[in-house]
């Protein structure tokens, strides 16, 4: 896996732990975890991250719950989305 590969996995494997440790009861804990770390992760590596309910520097989220993309200020054009993501825990009673 490339570095920003390993820097998702470790993000992820943490929250079951914070769950635990929180006594964490739903999934809407569980999806705020993945997207802040996700959304940290972006921004760490130099990406805009564009997601609701998280610290996103750069807005709520678009068609996706979360989306990397890189803007180039100049032209005001995003020049790049090397990440987007759907979080879906599914339902149960289907």
């Amino acid at each position: 896996m490339d570095r920003i590969e390993l820097e998702i996995q470790k993000s992820l494997e943490a929250i079951p732990q914070k769950a635990k440790t929180g006594g964490w009861k739903g999934n809407a804990q569980w999806t705020s975890a993945v997207k802040q770390g996700l959304v940290d992760v972006g921004q760490a590596n130099g990406y805009r991250a564009a997601a609701s309910v998280c610290n996103a520097y750069y807005g709520s989220e678009w068609l996706y719950d979360l989306v990397w993309y890189q803007y180039d200020d100049k032209t005001e054009n995003t020049t790049d989305v090397p990440f987007v993501m759907e979080c879906e825990w599914g339902n149960k009673e289907i």
